[in-house]
């Protein structure tokens, strides 16, 4: 069993450029980044069993943060599925929240 802790230290803001070069600052939680990368394609896409492995996750770190809890239980077959996901993910902006984001879910896979 894993612990994700939903601190509020637990974010950052980007810049996202706009169409007609106007810019949006947007907030990006851990809890949010979590669910982004379980529905993003692995490459070659989703199967059947990674699609359903991939659901359950995200709806019980989704469940939490609806709920208002301060963290998420994973089993650890979830927690290595989530960690699978976010280590594969590929994201469009360099930002040192990502890095921290995927520093924190290593820690927490291998109980750090």
């Amino acid at each position: 069993m894993k612990t994700l802790e939903f601190r509020e230290e637990a974010s950052f803001e980007i810049i996202v450029p706009q169409p007609g070069g106007s810019e949006k600052t947007e907030k990006l939680t851990y809890p949010s980044l979590m669910v982004q990368a379980l529905d993003t394609p692995p490459q070659g896409g989703f199967d059947r069993a990674t699609s359903r492995d991939r659901n359950k996750t995200a709806i019980k770190i989704e469940e939490a943060v609806k709920d208002k809890k301060e963290s998420v239980e994973l089993e650890d077959a979830e927690m290595s599925v989530l960690y699978q996901a976010v280590m594969d993910w590929r994201i469009a902006f360099r930002h040192p929240g990502f890095d921290k984001f995927w520093d924190y879910i290593e820690e927490v896979q291998e109980d750090r």
